[in-house]
């Protein structure tokens, strides 16, 4: 595939996540012929704040593990990085099973989703679901950050691998999907409610200089997988663990596979399961926090350490 080409579909897919607002408007019974940014109106304060299900429990986590698989477009792409076809994760994407979070569905699911799985990297444990306070304060902040580098008219956005886009021509051609200003697009997106895509997608992983994965329901035998949609980011963030989003159908996982909108209306988050557990491996705020894992890499190796330098000046220093 040649560099115009990739660059082309990189644009494409943008643009086609910041046209699911318009697929979900249509969906919610929208008027398609007067478009304007969506809002939510309604925000739950119900516990759970998601539709309830048999396959969620009461922390959000959906029962079921789900597995996931490249993309078609990756192999022609060769985005290069961790996460390129020649690396070593590329090559477990498909033997990783990850678990998924449900988020509150009310106009913030992109930050809620964002906030959510950003949490878990930064500081080891899952936020806490039974009271939303904390979660909707963070993805405030991130709406802010993601709208604050769309302003940067001039500033670069790496959109995938050394592909890079103009923050001023990202906002322009999203704000004039709905017949608006890249000023008024910026400025009713700094609201809460108003529905995040793939401009603001883009803009948070330049913001958190962080890769952001996006998947989308694939029917299989039967059964739902991850595929990947995009590895929005840059080999310049490559030392930072991505955050891992889906996007889909705000059915599921009440939805059978193959009945699932061909477009997703909501975002959650995704967690691909590690062979490290994380020191905090629980849910903040909850009744039941457990602590309890591995010891952290970096005190596993420093008692190797003492013991190595103990032995070995035993040996050197014991009488000849």
């Amino acid at each position: 595939m040649s560099p115009k080409r990739i660059r082309s579909r990189l644009i494409a897919l943008v643009w086609s996540f910041a046209l699911l607002s318009l697929s979900r408007a249509s969906i919610l019974g929208g008027d398609s012929s007067s478009v304007t940014i969506p809002r939510s109106t309604h925000r739950s304060e119900d516990s759970p704040p998601w539709n309830p299900s048999s396959h969620i429990d009461e922390d959000g986590f959906l029962l079921e593990k789900y597995v996931r698989c490249p993309g078609e477009w990756e192999e022609e792409a060769n985005i290069g990085g961790r996460h390129g076809p020649r690396s070593r994760r590329y090559k477990q994407l498909e033997t990783v099973p990850v678990k998924i979070r449900q988020v509150p569905g009310d106009g913030n699911c992109l930050f809620h989703s964002i906030a959510t799985c950003l949490t878990y990297a930064v500081e080891g444990d899952h936020i806490c679901m039974k009271d939303t306070t904390d979660l909707r304060r963070q993805s405030q902040d991130l709406r802010q950050r993601a709208v604050d580098k769309l302003e940067s008219r001039k500033k670069l956005l790496f959109l995938q691998g050394h592909e890079y886009l103009r923050a001023k021509d990202l906002v322009d051609a999203a704000a004039s999907q709905y017949g608006l200003s890249g000023e008024r697009y910026c400025e009713l997106m700094r609201q809460e409610s108003y529905w995040g895509g793939g401009p603001e997608i883009v803009a948070l992983c330049n913001a958190l200089r962080r890769p952001i994965h996006v998947y989308e329901l694939h029917s299989h035998r039967k059964q739902f997988k991850l595929r990947r949609m995009a590895c929005f980011g840059s080999p310049k963030f490559d030392r930072r663990e991505p955050l891992h989003i889906l996007s889909a159908d705000s059915r599921f996982p009440d939805v059978s596979p193959g009945k699932q909108l061909d477009s997703g209306n909501h975002f959650l988050a995704v967690f691909p399961e590690s062979h490290r557990v994380p020191r905090k491996a629980g849910v903040r705020g909850g009744d039941n926090l457990i602590c309890r894992g591995e010891p952290h890499a970096r005190w596993k190796f420093a008692t190797w350490l003492a013991v190595w330098w103990s032995t070995f000046s035993w040996f050197w220093m014991k009488p000849k």
